[in-house]
């Protein structure tokens, strides 16, 4: 019996006619050259360093000429919103760096000497193409299937150089299927969530959410990945989750809140978000402070109303209701937004509060006071304690670990040193849209 192999072919081919991961073939911009729209990387805005240049107002056609004119450009993303040209030197799979970014649409070069469309990664030093294939067979099958795209079946002998090659044209190909995974899901009107293999590359549609009551979710298997591509962040009913604080992590929940870097949400990346982060249940572990697209693209979305709810064991122990017509990522905070409230005194017009403020006062942030003057007077619905500090009152020294959010559990606000506050494991943030 012949031994099975799996194939990594080395290609010197100059076929580039087949669409694979998504390309189509757009235009032509002149006799020499074309380029391919990756649809599944809509509304993407490539943050990988090789930017080499942003040109303003142009059309597809424009942005292609611009690129086929830069040598050092290899590939472009158009605004079909504002017409906003980048030119990039990179190329795949570097470009799995991104972020989100409305109307945005890329496009590769269609190379001569290495066909990027049908899976293949293009290598300088020295010059060659590769693909690899997880189809097992025989050697000689092997080699007659390298031959059929014009390349050969190669043994690499150099250890540093083959594990390059085999990253390198993973990384290509799992970042492809979950694009086409998630590209199933959206064309399904019944699909929620997709689940995918990222060893095998099985792709597995969902009816319900992951959060839904009836699912049942094994932990510990890296290999899976728990997409949700028609929306991105999770729904409870008619809210979005667009921000989950976690006590006790030490990372800062307004440093978080605020970090435009991070988007926990983003479906066509391979991005291992915790069960836990995607639930209210601070029971289930969770390792960061899950932060959504949302809170850039705020005005995008069209953000009603704000919810923010506390939660122990994945009971709301507190929460409050705004109305945010007008508002912004950080201005929704504010007591003249109030429109409902666990916290009956919160809503009553009698009710005074002297600090209700998203950036707080020193380390405590997400506040809501009624009294903020010494110690021993401190009242109040809610604040975040962010980070240790030198001179501080003793009700914050009840932990070392933060955030540590204080919580009324009343009806009413409470005496954070003689009154009966609660630390919630969750605070999150949801919105209408």
């Amino acid at each position: 019996m012949e031994p099975l192999f799996g194939l990594l072919l080395l290609c010197w081919t100059f076929r580039t006619s087949a669409n694979l991961c998504g390309y189509v073939q757009l235009h032509k911009v002149d006799q020499q050259q074309r380029y391919h729209f990756l649809s599944d990387f809509n509304d993407l805005n490539m943050t990988t360093p090789q930017r080499i240049s942003e040109l303003p107002s142009k059309t597809q056609q424009t942005c292609a000429h611009a690129c086929h004119s830069n040598n050092n450009c290899t590939m472009f993303n158009i605004n079909i919103n504002d017409g906003q040209c980048l030119l990039y030197s990179a190329s795949f799979p570097s470009v799995i760096n991104s972020g989100y970014l409305d109307g945005a649409r890329l496009y590769v070069r269609e190379s001569d000497t290495c066909p990027i469309p049908e899976g293949y990664i293009a290598f300088d030093n020295p010059p060659a193409c590769y693909r690899l294939s997880l189809n097992k067979t025989n050697w000689a099958d092997a080699t007659a299937a390298c031959a059929i795209e014009g390349g050969h079946l190669v043994v690499m002998e150099d250890v540093a150089k083959f594990q390059q090659v085999m990253v390198a044209t993973a990384d290509f190909r799992d970042l492809c299927t979950v694009a086409k995974c998630s590209g199933h899901c959206r064309c399904n009107a019944a699909c929620v969530v997709i689940n995918f293999n990222t060893a095998t590359s099985v792709c597995q549609l969902h009816d319900a959410s992951v959060l839904n009551n009836n699912a049942t979710v094994e932990e510990n298997m890296p290999e899976w990945v728990i997409l949700e591509p028609q929306n991105g962040a999770p729904k409870f009913g008619e809210w979005t989750l667009v921000f989950r604080a976690t006590a006790g992590i030490n990372q800062s929940a307004l440093e978080e809140y605020m970090n435009s870097t991070r988007r926990d949400d983003q479906y066509t990346i391979v991005n291992k978000v915790p069960t836990g982060c995607l639930s209210l249940n601070g029971s289930i572990p969770c390792d960061r402070q899950y932060r959504t697209r949302h809170l850039e693209t705020w005005d995008h979305w069209g953000v009603s109303q704000v919810l923010l709810g506390l939660y122990k064991d994945g009971d709301t122990i507190g929460n409050v209701t705004f109305d945010c017509n007008g508002c912004s990522v950080t201005s929704w905070f504010e007591r003249s937004h109030v429109i409902a409230s666990s916290w009956n005194d919160l809503m009553a017009p009698e009710t005074t509060t002297n600090l209700f403020s998203i950036e707080g006062h020193g380390n405590r942030h997400f506040v809501i006071n009624e009294i903020y003057l010494t110690c021993d007077t401190d009242q109040g619905w809610l604040t975040v304690i962010d980070h240790h500090q030198s001179v501080g009152c003793p009700w914050e020294e009840h932990t070392t670990s933060f955030p540590y959010i204080l919580v009324s559990a009343e009806e009413t606000s409470t005496n954070w040193t003689y009154g009966n506050p609660v630390a919630a494991d969750v605070m999150a943030i949801m919105v209408k849209l």
